[in-house]
């Protein structure tokens, strides 16, 4: 890196937002390096690179593994180990990157690299994707600069001198590309099920006991995620290959969908399934769709359910919880939901801002 090049570091667990803002900051100046640090594994033990990974490196990003621990609801000793590990990780990573900024989305991963910035005077600008903040980023908001938030609702636990709410960086949807054009050529409604960018095992074998009722009223489009333990995107593919054609040309299946694809899928569904992550329940509001979410249990403050009641009580939703999933729920809410779309309208209207990548740049630039 020449001397008059800025170093910026991108950190933490919402990738699909993080990439958006890095692509408008390479966009706006040429003077700027990106590194990252995450997952190149998607969960515990898997062999299969995440699409994290993936993305990061397809835009030609380095991309640095790091193997840090977190303490919430975590009993294995051997997870335990990676906290001080990712801790000297973490350390290292800088002294060799050298960064002039810390850019931090959140999640346990951004805790050692916050930390070490904070020893070593390096700026961190951090951004809140949730409604009421998460462990990791109460800590690290501790350490930075900069604090930008997606909702309002989340102003109360940061300080307010340095927080400052933009929204939810999205990917403009200019850049959609619809993988179901010239795919399904019926009129039937379409659907989105994702269990987020992992997949989700336990959704996609409910698709797999209901997928021949599914396609008999509707198009569906799942993102199965690629686990190499269970295995869905084989299993899936051998179900649909025993059905008739007609109801095979209504099925999508893809381990993972690009953020173009994702959101030209989104667009183009009337109906959106899947869990209640910080983007996917901003996407349901912010192109108002109807929504079935099945919340991860057990996530940091009930994060996940909070998210669900959220959207549910602005009219968008129906919340279907884990505990509850099976093949008869999971048909009877489907088929309610496609017989009363129209009845799913955002009844209480909230300011969702469409330009929240670029006032995360012109953050970026007042801190370089």
């Amino acid at each position: 890196m020449s001397n008059d090049m800025k170093e910026v570091v991108f950190v933490g667990g919402h990738h699909t937002s993080s990439l958006v803002v890095v692509e408008e900051l390479l966009r706006s100046r040429k003077d700027i390096e990106v590194s990252w640090i995450g997952h190149k594994f998607s969960a515990w033990r898997d062999a299969s690179p995440s699409l994290e990974y993936k993305e990061v490196t397809f835009l030609g990003v380095p991309f640095y593994n790091l193997y840090a621990g977190k303490v919430y609801r975590v009993f294995n000793p051997l997870k335990l180990v990676r906290i001080p590990f990712g801790f000297i990780q973490a350390l290292l990573y800088l002294i060799k990157i050298k960064p002039d900024l810390i850019v931090s989305f959140g999640g346990y991963l951004s805790v050692p690299v916050s930390f070490w910035a904070y020893v070593f005077k390096i700026p961190v600008i951090l951004h809140e994707q949730t409604l009421q903040g998460g462990w990791a980023n109460i800590f690290v908001s501790k350490f930075a600069r900069k604090i930008l938030l997606t909702w309002e609702s989340s102003k109360s636990l940061f300080p307010d001198s340095k927080s400052k709410v933009i929204g939810l960086p999205m990917l403009p949807g200019t850049f959609a590309i619809d993988i179901t054009k010239n795919v399904f050529n019926n009129k039937l409604p379409v659907i989105l099920i994702t269990g987020g960018k992992q997949g989700s095992h336990k959704i996609n074998k409910c698709v797999g006991l209901t997928l021949k009722e599914l396609l008999g009223v509707c198009n569906v489009v799942l993102q199965c995620g690629d686990n190499s333990e269970y295995k869905d995107f084989d299993n899936l593919n051998k179900l649909i290959n025993l059905m008739p054609s007609e109801l095979k040309d209504r099925f999508i299946i893809r381990k993972y969908l690009t953020r173009q694809e994702m959101l030209g899928a989104i667009k183009r569904s009337n109906l959106l399934i899947g869990r209640s992550g910080a983007h996917f329940i901003y996407e349901v509001c912010f192109y108002e769709k109807p929504a079935l979410f099945i919340p991860l249990p057990n996530t940091s403050h009930n994060e996940q359910v909070r998210n669900a009641n959220f959207v549910k009580s602005m009219g968008l939703a129906k919340v279907l919880e884990q505990k509850d999933l099976s093949k008869d729920s999971f048909l009877h809410n489907v088929k309610s939901m496609l017989k009363n779309l129209d009845s799913f309208t955002m009844v209480h209207k909230v300011n969702l801002p469409k330009d929240a990548h670029k006032k995360f740049v012109e953050e970026i630039n007042k801190l370089i």
